[in-house]
């Protein structure tokens, strides 16, 4: 939840104040903010560098304020480029939770794989809400 706009950044005064001393709170979801490659915001020209900056800007503030309590970002492809180990160990869990039944992801779309530029087209265009699933014999 990058907290670029008034609201977001109620929310995430929010989530902080809702933590104990010492608490976290993780943000995630930064691709789905992307609209054909910028920050989807009321904002025009608003960029991905900018907005990072201005998350990293409101991480960096609460360092510094009482109670110890933090905002760190998680970001797959982080992982899965400088950590592999952490990234496999992050999927198997999510995939093994999957597999219980304790996470519902929410499925936007089903494609079949042909479709796969119609779905990247789909995601650059913005507005999906969920996820996007090509099947392999769809």
């Amino acid at each position: 939840m990058p907290c670029s706009t008034a609201s977001a950044e109620t929310i995430c005064r929010r989530s902080r104040d809702a933590l104990r001393d010492g608490g976290r709170v993780v943000t995630y979801g930064f691709q789905a903010k992307m609209r054909e490659g910028r920050i989807a915001s009321g904002s025009e020209g608003r960029h991905p560098i900018r907005e990072s900056a201005e998350l990293g800007w409101y991480i960096l503030r609460n360092w510094f304020k009482p109670g110890r309590k933090s905002m760190v970002p998680y970001s797959i492809q982080w992982l899965m480029r400088f950590k592999p180990e952490w990234f496999r160990d992050d999927l198997l869990t999510l995939l093994d939770l999957l597999k219980q039944g304790k996470i519902k992801p929410l499925i936007a779309h089903r494609l079949p794989l042909e479709a796969a530029r119609r779905a990247h087209e789909m995601l650059g265009e913005g507005g999906v809400l969920g996820k996007i699933v090509l099947l392999p014999n769809g």
